[in-house]
């Protein structure tokens, strides 16, 4: 698949919307929806991955699996052992327990079920957590894990109706996040079979399902939009929207639209976020997640001894 610089700006422009969140930045009240770009994103690129090999009959599940976790862990487990460290350091007896349990957690891939267990998002709680912001690492090798195995199967058993299979997947998933959503659930927010939707969108992106017509302005207006979309959800949302649910429609089919411009050529929104300083962001953006919120959380836990 080609490479393409609107994709890493998208990335830097879903890093510093969650950056600014957790950083206190008023204004950008709901910047946690950051996450469900790079969702999008990657449900987008993995499944371009995993289409193209399994159409060519080169699909190695061993060898897909082997290319996430040189992607994945290296900087997690690096990251991982330096927070531990200072975790020993900083942090009282009884939270360096609750440290370790969410320790192993992420690097068993299973923090969003973790953090499930334990405290909302938003609670108070979990802003003293230094590896909360791991729960969506959780969600995507989760995700890594099963997704290539669905979409085999739909190739072998559903020949010619993928599109309609992952349609399916978005549609329940999707189901399953607003009525969590509405009622409450922690368990909506956390785990994958809530947000598995926001990467099937990715996917559903990846078949070629959804065209825009030839002409320019067609692509230019979807790429506004989808811009417009995630900024209004900065800005709208806060700890207080319903989320997932119907309020993550805003950004995911934001980044969508974006994404689906791009397939079609260049507009002024993918020009911008093409611009070398973003695309930089975006290229290093995995380990600005990595390193952002424990910075913040020490740094918070040091003001207050």
């Amino acid at each position: 698949m080609k490479y393409r610089l609107d994709i890493d700006g998208l990335r830097a422009v879903a890093v510093m919307s969650v950056f600014a969140f957790h950083a206190g930045f008023g204004q950008i009240s709901g910047g946690y929806i950051g996450v469900d770009v790079f969702f999008v994103i990657s449900g987008y690129l993995i499944s371009a991955i995993i289409l193209t090999e399994v159409k060519e009959n080169r699909f190695s599940f061993m060898h897909f699996y082997e290319r996430r976790m040189r992607r994945i862990f290296p900087a997690l487990f690096a990251m991982l052992a330096c927070v531990s460290g200072l975790a020993y350091w900083l942090l009282l007896p009884v939270r360096l327990e609750q440290f370790s349990f969410s320790l192993i957690a992420a690097a068993t891939s299973l923090s969003n079920v973790y953090f499930w267990s334990q405290t909302g998002y938003f609670d108070t709680s979990a802003t003293s957590a230094p590896l909360l912001h791991t729960w969506s690492l959780g969600v995507e090798e989760q995700f890594y894990v099963l997704w290539p195995v669905l979409v085999i199967l739909l190739y072998r058993f559903w020949p010619g109706q993928v599109q309609i299979g992952i349609l399916v997947v978005i549609i329940l998933s999707f189901i399953a996040s607003a009525i969590g959503a509405a009622n409450g659930e922690s368990s909506a927010f956390y785990l994958l079979h809530s947000r598995a939707w926001e990467l099937a969108i990715g996917a559903l992106l990846a078949t070629g399902a959804l065209q825009l017509p030839a002409q320019r302005v067609f692509r230019e207006i979807a790429a506004a939009a989808g811009l417009i979309m995630i900024v209004a959800a900065c800005f709208l949302y806060d700890n207080n929207t319903p989320f997932p649910g119907f309020a993550a429609l805003l950004p995911c089919l934001g980044c969508g639209l974006i994404i689906l411009a791009g397939m079609h050529g260049k507009s002024l929104v993918s020009r911008a976020l093409s611009l070398p300083p973003v695309v930089l962001i975006g290229r290093v953006s995995y380990s600005l997640y990595l390193w952002h919120w424990p910075i913040i959380v020490f740094k918070n836990t040091t003001l207050l001894s």
